[in-house]
């Protein structure tokens, strides 16, 4: 047996054996705790507490299918705010892309979830009074597990991505400046260009529908080519395709580096009906 396997094998197995103790200690520690505060310890039975508290179940289920759809469009706005905010200023003349509604919808959509059930919670508080933990002990029974616990935790990691996803999200823009275009892609540095080295700016035709199918339609984009060869995309920076909004922006680019706008009209072809962020 080699000198490492002498030092290791006893270090390995002890630290797999403290994790076995600390284990069954918080087994007994949780098993104790539910034994003092669980109400079926004082000879309740789970049938009686289901008559109870069946009628809040009935309540707050689909409240919280009602807040979370509401709070998605909220949070969507306060996001979107934040993204106004952490963008360059572009002026009154000047134009700013960022993020369409779709790229703000998952963060918003985990925001909302934890929301609503905070409400929910604190409205089954106020409703309950002293017998809310009576509840939570009875919900985590149905469950099988700490409902309030895991609701935590929950809320603490989709709190971890929503702030992720935010700060990504608010520093993806582009720019359309007095003096420079500034493109900053979602993992990407600033990248800056004088109106100048502006190349090219040409239109995209979209995708017809196909067999009557509306939903396989894509409206057309703007292209905008740079001197150092780098393409930019009306699409890149999580953005919809939207050629009635994005054409102030690009005409205002083309003024500028004194080219005109190449390709066919899509404007004509954009048919989205979608309000400009």
């Amino acid at each position: 047996m080699s000198a490492a396997n002498i030092v290791v094998g006893p270090a390995v197995e002890g630290f797999f054996h403290l994790m076995r103790r600390w284990r069954r200690r918080s087994l007994a520690q949780e098993n104790r705790r539910w034994e003092r505060t669980d109400p079926l310890a004082a000879g309740r039975s789970l049938e009686a507490l289901k008559r109870d508290y069946r009628g809040y179940d009935i309540v707050a289920t689909p409240l919280l299918f009602l807040l979370v759809p509401a709070l998605v469009f909220v949070w969507v706005d306060v996001f979107q705010a934040i993204g106004a905010w952490a963008a360059p200023d572009p002026g009154p003349a000047g134009r700013v892309l960022r993020p369409s509604f779709w790229a703000w919808f998952l963060p918003a959509l985990f925001a909302a979830i934890a929301a609503g059930g905070w409400l929910c919670f604190l409205l089954l508080r106020l409703m309950l009074g002293p017998r809310f933990g009576e509840y939570v002990f009875y919900s985590s029974k149905l469950a099988g597990f700490d409902v309030l616990k895991v609701f935590k935790a929950m809320s603490l990691a989709f709190a971890a991505l929503v702030i992720f996803a935010v700060a990504l999200f608010a520093s993806t823009y582009t720019a359309f400046l007095d003096d420079r275009i500034v493109v900053k892609g979602v993992f990407a540095e600033p990248r800056s260009y004088a109106h100048g080295e502006v190349v090219a700016i040409r239109a995209v035709a979209g995708r017809p529908a196909r067999d009557g199918k509306t939903s396989d339609a894509r409206p057309g984009h703007f292209e905008m080519l740079f001197r150092d060869g780098s393409l930019w995309r009306s699409t890149d920076g999580l953005r919809d395709s939207l050629p009635r909004c994005d054409y102030p922006a690009l005409a205002l680019a083309a003024e500028r580096a004194r080219l005109r706008i190449a390709g066919p009209d899509i404007l004509s072809a954009d048919r989205s009906g979608a309000s400009c962020p």
